[in-house]
This record gives structure tokens, sequence and C-alpha cells, in this order.
């Protein structure tokens, strides 16, 4: 009875552990397959829709955020750049998560 439990609850964990992938996207480990060349629809299969979409000129930007499960005080965005519903180019920028706030201190007065 005690093996079965154990076995539950390893089970339950990897699988929340896994689904934590989908929560933003197919996730980092999935940005690999992503090959010049290829079209909007071949990346949205491997990565899922993306988060914003931007135009600039004849080029499309469509942006995906991805929680990094090595160090959570991390994020990336990773933009996909787009001409003629081809792949031309991807960069990956790492943010601070959650996002830093700005602080105001005031002094007090005396």
């Amino acid at each position: 009875m005690r093996r079965t439990i154990t076995f539950i609850s390893a089970m339950i964990c990897l699988l929340l552990l896994n689904s934590c992938n989908l929560f933003e996207g197919w996730g980092a480990n999935n940005l690999d397959k992503v090959q010049k060349g290829m079209t909007r629809k071949e990346v949205i299969k491997i990565l899922g829709n993306p988060r914003t979409r931007s135009f600039e000129g004849d080029t499309e930007d469509i942006a995906y955020k991805i929680l990094q499960h090595i160090n959570p005080d991390l994020i990336s965005f990773t933009h996909i750049y787009l001409k003629n519903d081809t792949v031309v180019g991807m960069k990956t920028e790492m943010r601070p998560f959650p996002p830093q706030q700005n602080v105001i201190v005031k002094e007090k007065s005396k």
C-alpha cells in the first residue's frame, strides 16, 4: 500500500512539472526546433500561438514568453521575425521574474 501511494505521488509530481511547460507556450526545449526558412504555420505548430504580434515595415515579429525552469528568477521573451510568412531571424532576451518594480523611497522630514 505504501509503495502504491509513493508511486502515485511521484507520478502526480511528474505530471505537474511537465504541465508547467504548457503554461506559457511549449517551452524553451522546442525553441531549437525553429529554423530559418520555416513558415509561420510551422512555428505555431511547434510553439503554439504567440503571446504578442507586431509589424515594422515588411517584417512581422511574433513573440513568446517562456518561464525558465532552470532559473525561476528569469523569464525569456523570444522574438521570431518573419518576412513573407517565412522565418528570417530569432532573438531571445532574458528578464527578471517577477518584473522588478520601481520603488521610490521618501525621506522623512526632521
